[in-house]
């Protein structure tokens, strides 16, 4: 009975082991993980230096399995280089956890709607100055004012969690919406609450992108619906905001992103364009989302 047992699960095995060869026979070289985890379990904690031996063993460009998804790890400069600059490698898996919150902006977008965000985010952001030297008097104003706003609470025990990230934001919002919170603003804070509380308090992170099913099977434990949650409370907030935006805007009056995404929107008659009347307003309620994910998690 056992020799029959053991038999059993050497042929399943060697049968998954042919069925994973054949499926990926096209694909670069790599290890072989476990069935439903795939390498994930030999990443450790630090799954980069692991790549970074990967490497040395099967080349710059070598490939696993994360989960149940397969995986292509670049880990060449130039290499990486190349790959981004051909649309090509500009898709979006929709079974990846990320993919189930929000498939709009820029990083959960794929295709033409994609390019079409990305190629106007990136003029509009140059020309209001960002990545110039004209930036740095914003930067600078924003040390500024944070060096005044500590030396009011000389003497006083106090965190910098908030504080910090908040003066980070500070710099990027003055382009994308000319304006600025004070370090001690309810309104900053409060937005600093959700982010924490959703994004890096219950480390939705590493695995759990990779198997979905984990996050539906188990989402309070996993984190998934704080994600979830803080998701949906950004998205409001930016909804308010643009519509009060949207009172007071002036198409010959443009003071930021908001305003010149805006007027693209009143402007764009293509209804297959990305920026066009209910689609255009809802991709740009996520991109304000993200935006202000990106620059919060700057936190180093």
């Amino acid at each position: 009975m056992f020799l029959e047992i053991l038999t059993c699960i050497v042929l399943i095995l060697a049968t998954a082991l042919y069925r994973y060869k054949e499926k990926y026979k096209n694909f670069p070289p790599g290890p072989i993980g476990v069935p439903f985890l795939g390498y994930l379990p030999f990443l450790g904690q630090y799954p980069h230096t692991k790549y970074g031996k990967l490497a040395k063993k099967y080349g710059n460009i070598f490939s696993l399995t994360l989960g149940s998804f397969p995986v292509v790890i670049l880990n060449d400069l130039d290499i990486i280089r190349k790959a981004f600059r051909q649309d090509i490698f500009s898709g979006r898996p929709k079974s990846i956890l990320a993919m189930s919150i929000t498939s709009d902006g820029i990083s959960f977008n794929e295709g033409i709607p994609w390019n079409q965000q990305r190629k106007f985010t990136l003029k509009v952001l140059k020309d209001l100055g960002f990545g110039k030297t004209s930036l740095e008097s914003t930067i600078q104003e924003e040390v500024e004012s944070l060096i005044r706003y500590l030396r009011t609470q000389s003497g006083k025990s106090i965190s910098l969690k908030h504080i910090l990230e908040i003066s980070v934001i500070n710099t990027l919002w003055s382009i994308v919406a000319s304006k600025k919170y004070r370090l001690d603003d309810p309104e900053a804070i409060y937005m600093h609450k959700i982010c924490y509380e959703g994004f890096i308090e219950p480390e939705v992170a590493g695995s759990v992108w990779f198997m979905p099913w984990l996050a539906k099977l188990a989402p309070d434990s996993t984190g998934f619906t704080a994600l979830k949650l803080a998701v949906h409370k950004m998205q409001e907030i930016f909804k308010k905001f643009i519509h009060e935006r949207q009172k007071s805007y002036s198409p010959d009056k443009l003071q930021d992103f908001v305003d010149i995404y805006l007027k693209e929107i009143q402007n764009t008659e293509d209804i297959h364009s990305s920026f066009y009347a209910n689609t255009g307003c809802e991709l740009f309620q996520n991109f304000e989302f993200i935006t202000l994910n990106f620059s919060y998690n700057f936190r180093s």
